[in-house]
């Protein structure tokens, strides 16, 4: 579950600062098969949750967006996962806390009960909350399905290192691109995407806030500016992002070129706008619908 406090002034350190307090169903997983089955795709979700209120509150929440549950786990002790955020009055994020532990639960059993009821989708998307051990597991067992991983955070980043070769396409922000290279963090960003490809990522998207958007499909790094846009709050704009570039490849058949993946990303630039511009983190339907047509 998602908890956004944002306040109408600019920030206090050490202080109580006015505003208001935002809670609604959140994690980049089910925000972004949320998004999709808004833009129309049938998506099952695969996690882990506790057997708790929020738990159900999850299940609900999920069902009522017509989102596949039915390889959701449940976990008897560890609570479901929550992320608490505080921004500023300018709407971008200030400081966060994300509780996922219960994540670093799942385990090669999660998986195979998970992958019996999903049967054979056209498409996977993984995420960093997810611990090594079963990305690798993903990876091995789910082998020939094309597979999208989203970064969610610099210190998580790494967990992809050893499966890069293995991805199909990463989505990350210039923040965990630099994280995951080798290369010194005051160098350009283009250098960084350089060295991610010499790794054999063979197709990528970085994002930089409002700086132009860097992304490859197996040959030279090229990059696209971001629109302008009045930010209220900067909640899932990334997963909205993702969900963009995600829905164009489903609808493009899976097939990355240059000019393909360009307009995967002006996709995932719209979608990144309407979370930019309100404060859910996944737009309602019918502009994810004006956005995506």
């Amino acid at each position: 579950m998602d908890h956004i406090a944002q306040s109408y002034s600019p920030i206090r350190a050490i202080d109580s600062n006015p505003g208001f307090v935002h809670h609604s169903l959140g994690g980049v997983a089910a925000n972004i098969a949320i998004a999709l089955s808004r833009c129309g795709c049938r998506v099952s979700l695969g996690t882990l949750v506790g057997r708790d209120t929020d738990g159900n509150r999850v299940l609900d929440l999920l069902n009522s967006e017509n989102v596949d549950t039915e390889p959701v786990q449940l976990h008897d002790t560890q609570p479901t996962a929550s992320y608490v955020a505080l921004h500023g009055n300018n709407g971008n994020l200030y400081a966060a806390i994300a509780c996922m532990d219960i994540y670093d639960n799942m385990t090669a059993l999660h998986l195979d009960s998970m992958a019996s009821t999903i049967g054979h989708p056209d498409l996977i998307v993984v995420d960093g909350n997810l611990p090594a051990t079963f990305l690798e597991n993903v990876l091995e067992n789910l082998s020939g399905i094309f597979t999208i991983a989203v970064a969610v955070s610099a210190s998580k980043i790494e967990r992809f290192k050893p499966i890069l070769a293995n991805i199909d396409l990463l989505i990350c922000n210039s923040i965990e691109a630099r994280q995951l290279s080798n290369v010194d963090d005051d160098k350009p960003l283009e250098q960084h995407c350089t060295e991610l490809m010499s790794h054999g990522l063979r197709n990528a998207i970085v994002t930089d806030g409002s700086k132009p958007t860097y992304y490859w499909s197996n040959e030279s790094i090229k990059s696209k500016s971001v629109p302008d846009t009045e930010i209220v709050s900067t909640n899932g704009a990334g997963d909205m992002f993702a969900t963009g570039v995600i829905f164009h490849i489903c609808r493009t058949r899976l097939q990355l070129s240059p000019a393909r993946l360009c307009s995967a990303v002006e996709t995932g630039h719209k979608l990144a706008a309407l979370a930019l511009s309100g404060i859910d983190a996944v737009p309602d339907k019918k502009l994810i619908h004006q956005a995506i047509s």
